[in-house]
């Protein structure tokens, strides 16, 4: 087996896993400050509700996000890298990582959708058939004949390891879903719009207001396609999703809290 070549210790190297551990730190501070933001909401909204596939999956989202966002930035200390067989296995949950973060807000995106579609559920499916399908496609492609043992532990007391090539297409396919759930999430809202007067009209806008937010945070898929694109091969690859996933998981957190928040008020108007 060719044994890889070493990150050479450069200015430029050393900015990029700067720029890297900035990026993770920040979106692991803005992921905690949202969950003690919005633990009163958590509480009121979710706690105390039956268990749904909503409730398991925001949960999940929620707390797996926290848990990986936790490892992440221990992995920055060099800590991980000091364990034998520590990038191998860090190597893997990251995979796993970005794959859960993304999909369970893919997931709340859907059911989102679906409800203001009126439950449409062949619509939903044959959404959820397509995406599913393409995902599980790049999947395969992507670690087909992946050497996960192909890490450069010495860099900078980190591990880093080149982007497999064909990666960015999680990120366009992750696009292409956003933008599809975006144009159905509004336009079953405009057509709500015209009908509903005073309070349920502010509930509208609220959701448009959400729905936009996160759409917005979705459009990183662009960034993340440039970065791993044109920085494959550096330590500074991570440095868009390390900060927008934790956004990303804050944005689909707040679907649901909109959501729950949404159908108390319109029975209590009721």
């Amino acid at each position: 087996m060719i044994t890889p070549r070493a990150f050479e210790i450069t200015p430029a190297i050393i900015y990029d896993v700067w720029l890297e551990r900035a990026a993770i730190v920040a979106g692991y501070a803005l992921l905690v400050h949202d969950y003690f933001l919005t633990l009163s909401v958590e509480v009121e909204y979710i706690w105390g509700a039956p268990w749904t596939p909503v409730k398991s999956i925001y949960l999940a989202n929620r707390y797996f996000a926290l848990l990986g966002q936790t490892l992440i930035c221990m992995q920055t200390t060099g800590f991980v890298a000091s364990v034998t067989g520590g990038c191998e296995l860090y190597s893997i949950f990251l995979g796993v990582y970005i794959l859960v973060s993304l999909e369970t807000a893919h997931v709340l995106v859907f059911l989102r959708a679906w409800a203001i579609w009126g439950g449409n559920r062949r619509t939903l499916w044959c959404v959820v058939v397509v995406y599913i399908t393409t995902l599980v496609s790049i999947v395969v492609a992507v670690t087909k004949g992946e050497d996960f043992s192909n890490f450069e532990p010495t860099v900078m007391s980190g591990c880093y390891k080149s982007v497999p090539g064909g990666a960015w297409l999680f990120f366009l396919a992750s696009l292409a879903v956003d933008s599809l759930m975006f144009c159905m999430t509004m336009s079953g809202l405009l057509s709500y719009r015209k009908s509903f007067r005073n309070g349920s009209l502010q509930l509208v806008q609220v959701l448009m207001r959400g729905a936009t937010a996160f759409y917005v945070n979705a459009c990183y898929c662009v960034l993340g396609i440039v970065s791993w694109t044109t920085f494959q091969n550096s330590p500074g690859s991570f440095a868009v999703p390390g900060f927008c996933i934790p956004v990303l998981a804050i944005c689909s957190q707040r679907v649901v809290h909109d959501l729950r928040r949404s159908v108390r008020i319109m029975v209590q108007e009721s």
